[in-house]
């Protein structure tokens, strides 16, 4: 009897992962929605990087912080429920802190992945735009750059923001 039970046990262990499709498995390999990756310029010296000391950024739908570190290029994710992400970027100078406000509007696309994996999402036309502070803060960042306007990986800078 208990050699039936073992037999029994593998035979339900075997037919469990038999009956696994490639489909019923999503990959840590698999692409995902990408991040919007920003890279920081020199505002004299375009295209030479221009790491922040410490930077905070603020996404302000939502009044979530999502970097606070310093950086030379970030990665922030944008809505998947609107083709609009604010956020604000905020450093400090001498102990006063300097932000720019940044709306970036884009189309979303969703994309079917896998049955395990479902969809992720693409963004076209990505377009951004430097509002200005309500409460008269100063601002740090000369000009915004797009560098690509589809964000569909984030292997490279799709924005640059010069300093």
């Amino acid at each position: 009897m208990h050699k039936l039970a073992k037999a029994l046990i593998l035979l339900l262990i075997v037919s469990t992962y038999a009956g696994c499709t490639a489909d019923d498995i999503c990959s840590e390999e698999t692409q995902t929605t990408p991040k919007l990756v920003i890279s920081f310029s020199d505002n004299r010296a375009s295209g030479v990087a221009k790491p922040l000391a410490h930077l905070k950024v603020r996404n302000l739908e939502y009044d979530t912080l999502v970097w606070d570190a310093p950086a030379d290029t970030i990665s922030i994710p944008l809505s998947t429920e609107a083709d609009r992400s604010t956020y604000s970027f905020t450093i400090l100078k001498e102990d006063v802190p300097h932000t720019n406000i940044y709306q970036f509007d884009y189309y979303r696309e969703e994309i079917y992945v896998s049955r395990a994996c479902g969809y992720r999402m693409r963004y076209t036309n990505l377009e951004a735009e430097d509002i200005p502070n309500s409460d008269n803060t100063p601002t740090w960042a000369k000009f915004i750059t797009i560098l690509n306007p589809i964000v569909d990986n984030e292997k490279s800078a799709h924005i640059t923001i010069l300093h």
